[in-house]
């Protein structure tokens, strides 16, 4: 038996006096269940995405129902532990190495639930996430605050696919706003000086050469550190763009290339 998804518009919504509105999806009027010719009842929600996965599994109900068949007792709700666990073993077997900061944001929403006297998945509301991301600390102007928000609603957002809970909580707030701001480059006064406070630092020559290499390898090759450290262990994976540009710099510094020592 089909079941068909509708809006029921309000007194102050614009297409509350249009006729067949009932398929308009751009207002947020409250969603309702139709099937047979006079069967009906509510959503309990606002989402087409929930209201539709809704309909489908009570049209599974119906046709079991129809066919003489019990439906399945529903399962149990999965704990805030369980499922988080779930989940970095399903990130694990997908290949993504980092779960650190998952496993630490998941493990400081199941304390602060917990403290709520909130065991399950399911009892999680925007309201008790609204409360809890409302006491972060991070350093201001970061991208920290929306990244983490970010690993969080990713794994609200798989709970929901996956069934484990009926709604997305998180899908009820918005996004924090990002505190990424414009770098940009230094000027060749401030460079000239970062230069010259390498010579001030006490470093004995081998140690010398090789931050004023990783600081030369940085400027003109835009590699984060990470990267640039790599690059000087390795030299052969520069490109011949940089190994280029490298090699004249050193020259009129008066030093050996990395590429040239080791052997590139």
């Amino acid at each position: 038996m089909t079941v068909t998804v509708y809006a029921r518009h309000g007194t102050k919504c614009s297409k509350s006096r249009d006729r067949n509105a009932g398929q308009y999806k751009r207002c947020k009027c409250p969603l309702w269940l139709r099937w047979g010719k006079h069967d009906k009842k509510s959503a309990t929600t606002r989402s087409w995405d929930i209201a539709t996965k809704a309909a489908r599994k009570l049209e599974q109900e119906l046709d079991l129902k129809a066919n003489g068949i019990e439906p399945p007792k529903k399962p149990d709700y999965i704990t805030i532990e369980s499922a988080a666990d779930l989940y970095l073993g399903d990130m694990a077997q997908r290949g993504i190495k980092d779960l650190s900061k998952a496993r630490r944001m998941l493990s400081r929403l199941q304390d602060y639930a917990n403290g709520k006297n909130i065991i399950l998945l399911k009892d999680v509301t925007a309201r008790l996430l609204t409360e809890w991301r409302s006491g972060w600390t991070f350093k201001k102007g970061s991208d920290s605050p929306a990244v983490h928000w970010s690993v969080v609603k990713t794994f609200f957002k798989w709970a929901f696919s996956t069934d484990l809970i009926p709604a997305d909580p998180s899908a009820k707030l918005k996004s924090l706003p990002s505190g990424r701001h414009q770098v940009l480059p230094l000027s060749r006064d401030d460079f000239d000086r970062i230069l010259a406070a390498v010579d001030l630092c006490g470093f004995t020559p081998a140690v010398e050469y090789r931050v004023k290499t990783f600081i030369l390898l940085q400027r003109w090759s835009g590699l984060a550190c990470m990267d640039t450290a790599k690059a000087v262990r390795a030299a052969s994976g520069l490109t011949t763009k940089y190994r280029s540009r490298l090699q004249a710099l050193c020259e009129n510094a008066k030093q050996p290339s990395p590429c040239e020592t080791s052997g590139v």
